[in-house]
């Protein structure tokens, strides 16, 4: 589930989406570059006019829509203090569980050490007894 994770400037880093701003503005980022964008139609169809560019830190705090590919809104702001968070499952941000299967071989590790110890507890009591008698 890919709902309610937190955006970042550097998970933007790496992505090419388009944005909406809280002035209404939009811009495309592609990486680390924004570039500011108006929609006007030719003979029926939408065309996109670029007019502005900005790094994307300095326009991060001002995002409140973030889209995917197909223009569906996949994070939102609420207000300009909030933190961007994903509102649907995506491509973009994912949660990656690698932590729970090397938490596993860990606990394995740790187990087969537990039990050598053990081993060598009794077969050292074993001898002392042996060596006393």
């Amino acid at each position: 589930m890919t709902k309610g994770l937190a955006v970042y400037v550097k998970n933007l880093a790496r992505i090419k989406t388009t944005v909406q701003l809280f002035n209404t503005q939009h811009w495309m980022i592609e990486g680390e570059n924004a570039y500011r964008y108006t929609t006007l139609f030719e003979k029926g169809k939408p065309k996109k006019i670029f007019f502005g560019a900005a790094k994307t830190e300095t326009i991060f705090p001002q995002i409140k829509l973030l889209f995917d590919q197909k223009e569906r809104v996949i994070a939102q702001r609420l207000n300009s203090n909030g933190r961007l968070i994903t509102t649907r499952e995506n491509k973009y941000f994912k949660v990656r569980n690698h932590r729970a299967e090397r938490a596993l071989e860990v606990y394995a590790l740790i187990t087969a050490i537990e039990e050598k110890e053990y081993e060598e507890m009794i077969q050292n009591y074993w001898y002392q007894e042996r060596k006393r008698a």
